[in-house]
């Protein structure tokens, strides 16, 4: 279990009991504000709860909601524009306009954890803008399992996300195009 420092708090009541814990091995100290029963937690939730206002983006959004296999070594977080820079070697800081990072914005439940994370329509979308900056066989792969669940996909979602974004309709176009 991966605990945030208020929830450490509830569960041992004091930081006495916290460090008491620690030297026991019954808990490790992760990170500032992080503990975990495990002594290597999974680094998605550590992520996550260390920067609790980001959410959850490409690469690692894809490999949570199983559209890759391929993890990688970096963990994809987006935030505002105006957010404190990670001091995170392995977090990749996406940010973006205030009124953009709450743009199909859901939580999914991983490790007993609700994660915020984008939705796939969202994701569809910074795929589709990301094109160029990805491996091309990588790329494909996510289009290719986007089409099989294509069906399963909210086109009023999309229809309604991609105007936010610059070139929205080219962005539109192209989903049609290559998902459905």
């Amino acid at each position: 279990m991966i605990y945030n420092n208020k929830e450490a708090m509830k569960k041992y009541k004091s930081y006495y009991n916290i460090n008491r814990a620690i030297e026991n091995k019954e808990l490790y100290r992760i990170d500032h504000g992080v503990y975990s029963t495990n002594p290597k937690p999974d680094p998605i939730v550590v992520a996550s709860i260390k920067h609790r206002n980001a959410i959850i983006t490409l690469n690692t959004a894809f490999y949570l909601y199983n559209l890759s296999n391929k993890l990688g070594d970096k963990i994809y977080l987006a935030c505002t524009r105006n957010a404190d820079k990670f001091n995170d070697k392995n977090v990749e800081q996406m940010c973006m306009e205030k009124e953009m990072v709450n743009i199909g914005k859901t939580t999914i439940k991983y490790e007993d954890r609700e994660l915020p994370i984008y939705d796939k329509e969202r994701l569809l979308i910074e795929l589709i803008r990301k094109k160029w900056t990805m491996d091309y066989a990588y790329y494909k792969t996510i289009i290719n399992n986007y089409r099989k669940i294509a069906n399963t996909l909210d086109t009023n979602k999309l229809i309604d996300y991609t105007p936010h974004f610059y070139n929205g309709k080219s962005i539109l176009d192209t989903i049609m195009s290559e998902v459905f």
